[in-house]
């Protein structure tokens, strides 16, 4: 039986100070945001979802609410953004470092970032279990733009940096 997973980056949340939030809290999905997240309610309505997972951080909750309905949310940690010591720095910071070659920099790993490969797993050992817990089901699962990325790329076998980036509020269909 296969089983089908709604992987969602989180719809456009508010950067009043235009900084990388990562983990920080505070960040709320936007009028364009809870928008967006509508018009994604109202295409999975017509479909038999059997649960809705999302990061515990305000704009990915915001979003998987607005999509669920009166369904019932799950937090997870494992779909949580990246640990980086780039949070709180502006939004240009990553390209100032060199864009995905951030994640190789020293200034990067001395400050215990944690790694593609390591969200990768997090995300691996998330999905397998729910895959596994859903079996013939549907799912939807709201994460965050590198997490999801990383898992992406590995799901169809490419390098993370040889595919367009996800947008926010962008769903990718996973068939197992």
């Amino acid at each position: 039986m296969k089983t089908t997973v709604y992987l969602i980056r989180h719809a456009a949340y508010e950067s009043p100070d235009h900084i990388l939030p990562f983990r920080l809290p505070g960040f709320h999905v936007s009028d364009a945001g809870k928008l967006a997240a509508k018009k994604l309610a109202e295409y999975f309505s017509t479909k038999t979802i059997d649960a809705v997972y999302s990061s515990p951080l305000e704009r990915t909750m915001e979003t998987a609410t607005i999509i669920a309905g009166k369904q019932n949310v799950i937090r997870d940690d494992r779909l949580l953004e990246v640990r980086s010591p780039a949070q709180g720095k502006p939004e240009g910071f990553p390209e100032s470092m060199g864009g995905w070659k951030m994640y190789e920099t020293d200034w990067y790993t001395h400050q215990h970032g944690e790694t593609p490969e390591e969200v990768r797993e997090r995300m691996k050992d998330f999905m397998e279990e729910k895959v596994a817990a859903h079996n013939g089901k549907e799912i939807i699962v709201v994460s965050h733009g590198d997490p999801i990325m990383f898992y992406y790329a590995q799901y169809v076998g490419k390098l993370f940096t040889d595919i367009p980036y996800v947008q926010m509020g962008t769903v990718l269909t996973l068939v197992y």
